[in-house]
């Protein structure tokens, strides 16, 4: 539903998930008053909590260590997160990547993020799997081996991921200090990230110190949370880490001072940005305090969805392109954050000024009776879906734990939340969102104001490191088992009843009740999108979809927003290649409601003349961050040359968005809309009968007339020539390269073994682009592959940022693996391996309702039936070597590929020029 910025992805991934808990789960309370958990210590002091959630077979293990990024030891920023990475690589009883295969070979994933406090790590898996998570977690806590090789590998990983989210982004410097100077906390100043110099300091004595130091299980919170048997599970736990000895206690962290003095005004000149944007950040009181549930009040009224006032200031008067107002909660002082970007030809002055504007009415006047509903409403209903999945569950029940020390508190909170008063939110903005206590950082396109943290210092210091570097000692502690344990029995994967009807109009209803979730989600899809759209008027497709959400006959574009978002919920639409979509989300006990606001602005737009322009505005400074961003530039150059003139390969421009006014969005939808052609999908806490009867009750009365059938897209035909396109980006410290070609529809008989062979390849940890370029190689921080599967004709493709010092050297590795692939036999233990995970997985793919939703989408959109969701299993044990042999060969052609590169062309030119013929192609 965004229509391309980049920025608040990058903003929420950079703050390593600590956003995302700090909203409600406050509709459960009444429903759900406890959480059935079981809390107990070991003797050695590790703290020990279990969930009981049977509502599917899966489980997530998640051990949160209290170490994060103000725990880093004097001159060594970023350590604790360099340390996050070594965590996943040698023990005593696991050798480098062992434990990435045992994981995704039955089918789980595992992860870890570093903040501020706290390093958190957490595996899912099928439930009968708890076993080997528990293992390995009491085997690397116990016995990390750190050799020279994975030490220098994975310093190697997390520069680059340094140089792909800092000094390779748009307002990388901007989000650091954003999340670090506002701090009065002087250890929370530190960047988690850290800076390249620090990190080239770091030695494997610092590694070997600091797990001794922090890494202890009288420093660790164990959660399990899922389909578990308590008291089994308290004697796995006791079996693998009741005989790990508790350590001296980690040093607490203190500020002597109030830190040193930061100016409350920076400015940053960002050669990388294409777009004016303001930060702000405010030092208030910690998560526990009571001001803190005010202030978070406040943040949802002042910035978070349509109708917020901050929206309505900057978003609907087409000021602004993008803003949000948000909390960063934390121990001993938490973060409220407020960010804009400017329009084209709108300043940073006006912005700021608008903002204390709306700062200024609500110390006076107050929020409405109906904001403070709103917010708290919006919060709750977070709290239900961040509890869908186990993963959600496990991290809410961590945090909960470690604010308040009350795992119930993922309740418990919300009732802070429902005290907070009119006058309370008026005193919290008032006292802490002031002028004195901000720090105000403004970004302007420009010469940069700022220097790489690159120098030759640093990396003369890393060899100094590499060669004075001891290795590590063996081990004080080894736990006894030696070998991964035993499964626990199976509980098989149900899927639930998917019921479809057609109602008279034509229009095909498909239920998939979801009674374990208390939420109504009900979206509408009309195939067509962005395909049938002509070339001139590329991107009208989007307007429109964004326009169905801004007036109706009935509401205007406030109306709706307010009267959703008033019950927590959500509208919004978007279009993507094949459909254009509209949906709604809400709690159940507002599912009238949702249908009512869908059928609305599905059957009744009148597409404003004046929400119009403001929509323009917004997708043509969009386009402005999309050439600033080298994953999204390389991305939509790669689609340009890949399907040439095919309707897949036409993308907006300034030209096509000014050439679109209302008659051609108004004819655009009038060919859309046709419920012959649609299909609703609805699921939550419904029944098939009661999901038909609303959708009859709504959507009876959408008529259309004309013809029933889609036109048909041509097949696409790649008229550009294979080779290597350089986009310039002048200053780029990375190349970010897309390299593929045409593949496959999405109705393809050869879709399993696509998935396969992508599997393999490109996707997940253990495949092979990851296993030799990020851990053998050290040269990204991240690199996959994927097939698209549209209705059409998909694409293959690999993607990867790297420094510019290795890029020729990574391309060559990549091609090397893409032709092993193809001339040499998939060995049948990697085959097994691969297809064992993949099924093993089901029960987490499919685990949230959205993801049902998606897949049901996507089958109907490509005239598959929805029964491939119980027969994937089937079809998937099918492919064999010998298939997997073929689609390799036919599927991908190394002299069918397009590599397509964004970076400094003066830098890249001549060493891509040795691989292959180089064209360089200037930014758009």
């Amino acid at each position: 539903m965004s229509k391309g910025l980049q920025f608040v992805s990058r903003l929420l991934l950079l703050t390593l998930l600590t956003i995302s808990v700090t909203g409600g789960l406050g509709a459960l309370a009444q429903e759900m008053p406890a959480l059935a958990v079981t809390e107990y210590t070991l003797e050695n002091g590790l703290e020990v909590i279990l969930v009981e959630d049977r509502s599917a077979p899966t489980v997530v293990v998640n051990v949160t260590y209290q170490v994060g990024g103000a725990n880093d030891p004097a001159g060594r920023s970023g350590f604790a997160h360099l340390f996050e990475h070594l965590m996943f690589e040698e023990t005593a009883h696991l050798e480098t990547g062992e434990l990435d295969n045992l994981v995704e070979t039955v089918g789980g994933y595992l992860n870890a993020y570093t903040a501020i406090e706290r390093t958190v790590y957490y595996t899912a898996l099928p439930a009968h799997q708890l076993p080997l998570a528990l293992w390995y977690e009491a085997d690397r806590l116990a016995s990390l081996v750190v050799s020279q090789d994975n030490f220098e590998n994975q310093r190697a990983v997390v520069i680059e991921e340094y140089q792909e989210r800092v000094s390779n982004s748009p307002y990388g410097e901007a989000i650091q200090d954003l999340f670090t100077l506002p701090y009065t906390f002087a250890p929370y100043r530190q960047r988690p990230i850290g800076s390249v110099a620090d990190l080239n300091a770091a030695t494997i004595d610092d590694v070997i110190a600091f797990h001794a130091t922090y890494y202890v299980p009288n420093n660790a919170t164990l959660v399990v949370a899922g389909d578990i048997d308590v008291e089994s599970t308290r004697s796995l736990i006791d079996e693998f880490f009741a005989d790990i000895p508790a350590q001296a206690e980690p040093p607490a962290l203190t500020s002597d001072t109030a830190g040193e003095s930061i100016a409350n005004r920076v400015n940053i000149g960002d050669p990388l940005a294409n777009i004016s944007a303001i930060l702000i950040g405010y030092p208030v009181p910690p998560r526990s305090d009571a001001d803190f549930a005010a202030l978070e009040v406040a943040t949802r009224i002042l910035g978070y969805g349509a109708s917020s006032r901050m929206a309505q200031a900057l978003l609907d008067t087409g000021l602004a392109l993008d803003t949000g107002v948000f909390t960063d909660g934390n121990r001993e002082e938490s973060l409220v954050a407020t960010y804009a970007f400017a329009n084209m030809g709108v300043t940073l002055d006006e912005i700021e000024a608008v903002y204390q504007d709306v700062l200024a009415q609500i110390i006076a006047d107050g929020p409405t009776a109906d904001e403070l509903d709103k917010a708290i409403n919006q919060i709750r209903s977070e709290r239900i879906v961040s509890l869908e999945t186990v993963e959600g569950l496990a991290e809410a029940v961590q945090v909960a734990n470690f604010y308040f020390d009350d795992p119930q508190a993922v309740f418990g909170e919300i009732d802070r939340f429902a005290d907070v008063t009119v006058a309370d939110v008026q005193r919290v903005v008032s006292e802490y969102l002031t002028a004195e206590n901000a720090v105000v950082i403004l970004v302007e396109p420009g010469e940069a104001s700022t220097a790489a943290d690159t120098s030759a210092e640093a990396t003369a210091a890393a060899e100094a490191n590499v060669n004075a570097a001891t290795s590590a000692p063996e081990p004080a502690f080894v736990i006894a088992q030696a070998e991964p344990p035993e499964p626990l029995p199976i509980r098989e994967f149900v899927l639930p009843e998917i019921r479809e009807t057609t109602l008279e109009n034509g229009l095909t209803v498909i239920v998939i009740p979801r009674p374990e979730v208390p939420i109504i989600s009900v979206d509408v899809y009309m195939p067509g999108g962005e395909s049938a759209v002509a070339p001139e008027l590329a991107g009208v497709a989007g307007m429109t979809a964004d326009l169905l959400t801004r007036g109706t006959e009935n509401r205007t574009a406030q109306e709706i927003a307010a009267e959703i978002e008033q019950v927590g919920g959500v509208v919004g639409a978007d279009a993507t290649q094949d459909r254009l979509a509209a949906g709604v989300f809400a709690l159940r006990e507002d599912a009238e409601l949702a249908f009512a606001i869908l059928s609305d602005i599905v059957l009744n737009p009148t597409f404003p003349e004046a929400e119009l322009e403001v929509s323009r505005q917004q997708f043509i400074t969009s386009l402005q961050d999309v050439f600033a961003n080298p994953d999204a530039l390389a991305a939509r150059t790669f689609t340009r040359l890949v399907y040439g003139d095919h309707p897949y390969g036409i993308v907006p421009t300034e030209t096509s968005l000014t050439a679109i006014d209302r008659d051609a969005i108004a004819a655009y939808y009038a060919d859309q809309a046709n419920p012959a052609r649609a299909f609703m999908i609805i699921t939550g806490a419904i029944t098939p009968e009661d999901g038909t009867a609303l959708a009859e009750q709504y959507f009876s009365g959408w008529v259309w007339e004309g013809d029933d059938e889609l036109a048909a897209l041509p097949e696409p035909q790649t008229s550009t020539e294979p080779g290597i396109y350089l986009v310039d980006r002048p200053g780029s410290t990375q190349a970010q390269y897309v390299i593929g070609s045409l593949g496959i529809s999405g109705s393809d008989e050869r879709r399993d073994a696509a998935r396969v062979l992508n599997t393999i390849l490109g996707a997940g940890f253990t495949s092979r682009l990851m296993q030799v370029i990020r851990e053998e190689l050290g040269y990204t921080y991240g690199i996959s592959s994927s097939f698209t599967y549209p209705v059409t004709q998909g694409t293959v493709s690999i993607a990867t940022a790297v420094g510019n010092d290795v890029a020729a050297p990574a391309l060559e590795a990549i091609l090397e693996q893409v032709n092993l692939l193809r001339d040499e036999t998939v060995p049948q233990s990697e085959l097994d391996a691969k297809l064992s995970g993949l099924i093993g997985s089901e029960a987490l793919r499919l685990e949230t309702y959205q993801s049902l939703v998606d897949f049901v989408a996507a089958l109907r959109l490509r005239g598959l039936p929805v029964s491939e969701i119980s027969d994937r299993i089937v079809r998937l044990a099918n492919v064999d070597v010998e298939t997997i042999q073929t689609a390799a060969q036919t599927l991908i052609v190394p002299e069918n590929l397009l590599i397509v590169v964004v970076g400094d062309a003066d830098v890249l030119e001549a060493p891509l020029s040795a691989i292959a013929p180089v064209t360089v192609l200037e930014a758009e």
